[in-house]
């Protein structure tokens, strides 16, 4: 019997099980430098977005601001390490360039350091070009792969503001001199009585229902990429919210940060004077600079926040005389406010 087709029968399926286990242990390669590099790629995109966050911090509205954000980037990126290696701006940095400071304009990033007021926004692009894939390099000749990144952070309200309210006051109602806004006490009343005005995020009117609910549950969240909704009548409902609401706070006035506090008027709603709410206030941009100074309509634009101690409202009486009164702080911040936060400093938001 001729045996010899049997031989080349198992020479054959001896050559195709070397051919499918090189094949096996070649996609066993790709899949573990796969996962190596979607470890490398997270461990320096959290490098990026740390980087990032901390840059975004150091805007203050100065051109001072610009450096000190350079720097801290340097420092948190050196901080990291991806797959084992250090991470190094300066080596690792992408393109355009490692950290891109400007603006958001419609939703999409722009670096421009042309005025430092508007500065509020920080990319940072870092790479590693000669990521390593030594399994892929074995089975396929593929030596190193590129590694890189992309993180981006836009300045937010301040940090303190364990409950937002739903006020707003335009810029050009504060003091150029960025030092003059600190202390500076501020009403929210009838219109051409005041300088501030209830606020809604979006378009639609702050209404009192949505006012009483926002001053109750912390409703009022916004960021610098928002527009708001502006009335500025008088809604008795939501002046006795905030008074409700200060009666309530464990909050008291600090004479040593923000001086003596106000003499209390005879028709306050609040009981327990002297009790405070630690807010924020929306900072926007008056279209008529403030010449017609209405407040209402929508589509305003946010420029910042501002941090302010709310003291008293008044929720009776002829429409004219029902206010809110507040005092802007800035206890919480260097002395150079700007920066569109207007006397705070802000988390920073990815975006």
């Amino acid at each position: 019997m001729d045996s010899r087709p049997l031989v080349t029968r198992r020479g054959s399926s001896t050559v195709l099980m070397v051919l499918m286990l090189l094949v096996i242990l070649g996609i066993a390669a790709v899949a573990i430098d796969g996962a190596r590099l979607r470890g490398a790629n997270q461990q320096l995109h959290n490098a990026a977005e740390a980087a990032a966050h901390g840059a975004a911090m150091a805007l203050d509205g100065t051109t001072d601001g610009y450096t000190l954000a350079q720097t801290r980037a340097a420092q948190i990126v050196a901080e990291n390490y991806v797959d084992g290696v250090a991470v190094n701006l300066t080596t690792h940095a992408g393109e355009p360039a490692a950290v891109e400071l400007g603006q958001l304009v419609d939703g999409v990033f722009v670096a421009d350091t042309s005025d430092p007021s508007k500065v509020k926004a920080v990319r940072v692009n870092l790479s590693m070009p000669g990521f390593e894939t030594t399994l892929a390099n074995w089975a396929f000749q593929n030596a190193s792969s590129t590694v890189g990144v992309q993180a981006r952070a836009l300045g937010g309200g301040p940090s303190n503001a364990d409950c937002p309210l739903p006020i707003a006051i335009p810029s050009c109602a504060l003091p150029d001199d960025p030092e003059e806004i600190c202390n500076l006490d501020l009403v929210l009343g009838p219109d051409g009585n005041d300088n501030g005005a209830w606020a809604r995020i979006g378009t639609s009117s702050p209404n009192a229902a949505y006012i009483r609910d926002a001053i109750d549950s912390c409703a009022a969240e916004s960021s610098t990429v928002d527009v708001l909704s502006l009335n500025n009548g008088q809604i008795s409902t939501a002046a006795k919210a905030i008074a409700d609401a200060i009666d309530a706070s464990s909050s008291t006035w600090n004479t040593t940060d923000w001086g003596t506090i106000p003499a209390q008027v005879s028709n306050s709603a609040v009981d327990n004077y002297g009790n405070v709410l630690e807010s924020q206030i929306i900072i926007f941009k008056d279209p008529d600079d403030c010449a017609d100074a209405k407040m209402t309509g929508s589509r305003y634009e946010i420029e910042g926040y501002a941090s302010a101690v709310v003291y008293d409202a008044i929720a009776t009486g002829a429409a004219a005389n029902r206010k809110i009164a507040m005092r802007v702080v800035c206890d919480s911040v260097t002395a150079n406010a700007g920066g569109g936060f207007f006397g705070t400093k802000a988390p920073p938001q990815f975006f």
